[in-house]
């Protein structure tokens, strides 16, 4: 959370990406979100409490999480901005994964990939040769959600069930 706070008062509210729709000012939200999610991540009334989520839940292939539930999803986060078709970024401001950032999207959540606090994601969304998103472009021509799509890629990194932090060839997120 250090680092995010850093760039606040050292550089600047917001600005070009990562992610692929900028960086958000402070308490500004998506424009595409649901009028409830705005309105909740706005006014973000469970900031306080801690994010319970320490590795990724793909939620449309039914996984259970028991860690939480989607409710559980506004605590502890702020938004940071978007990759555009519903993949929202978000860092964590409470609880174990604090100043780390996580994509949420209509699929699952997924925490950046390698582990890496919000200065190390965005200085490497900057220089990244092929940004995620790009990565994703065939997946959106074949009709399938890119999210969806990198969430479910074989798991190989920092949420593994064995706690590895090494990044595999199929590590999701593995841009940012």
């Amino acid at each position: 959370m250090g680092s995010y706070r850093n760039f606040l008062l050292t550089i600047g509210d917001g600005g070009i990406g990562p992610p692929s729709y900028g960086l958000a000012k402070l308490g500004e939200v998506a424009r595409e979100m649901q009028p409830e999610q705005q309105v909740s991540w706005s006014k973000l009334p469970k900031v306080q409490e801690p994010f319970p989520f320490t590795k990724r839940w793909i939620w449309e292939n039914d996984e259970i999480s028991d860690e939480g539930t989607n409710e559980d999803l506004e605590k502890g986060s702020i938004y940071i901005g978007n990759d555009g078709c519903g993949m929202y970024w978000h860092l964590v401001v409470t609880g174990l994964d604090r100043g780390i950032p996580w994509m949420i999207c209509g699929e699952g959540i997924q925490p950046v990939c390698p582990t890496r606090d919000f200065l190390q994601w965005y200085e490497v969304g900057l220089t990244a040769k092929t940004p995620f998103i790009a990565t994703n472009q065939r997946w959106r021509k074949s009709g399938k959600n890119a999210c969806f799509r990198a969430l479910s890629l074989p798991h190989t990194c920092g949420s593994a069930d064995d706690g590895s932090t090494k990044l595999g060839k199929h590590c999701p997120v593995s841009f940012r």
